[in-house]
């Protein structure tokens, strides 16, 4: 139980400047927010297939939940490693 605590409770941060928060994954989404480089982020779980994880940030002092996909994250590798170890 530990183990699946700690893949749920996974911190990253985004890569780029100005990269939208979704709703959803994919080009259909609406944008949430606009996230600053280096900005952290809680990973909630990935979406099989889709490169897509959700997520939770803070951002104007609240606590906003939504989609990024892979290529705006930068720390995947502990969550990936995780993940991994629970199978």
């Amino acid at each position: 139980m530990t183990l699946l605590m700690s893949l749920f409770l996974a911190i990253s941060v985004v890569k780029n400047s100005a990269t939208p928060l979704k709703d959803a994954c994919g080009e259909d989404g609406s944008v949430i927010a606009t996230l600053e480089a280096g900005a952290p982020v809680e990973i909630r779980f990935a979406l099989a297939g889709e490169g897509c994880y959700k997520v939770t940030v803070e951002s104007g002092g609240k606590k906003l939940e939504g989609y990024l996909p892979q290529a705006a994250i930068g720390g995947l590798e502990d969550f990936q490693k995780g993940l991994q170890t629970a199978r």
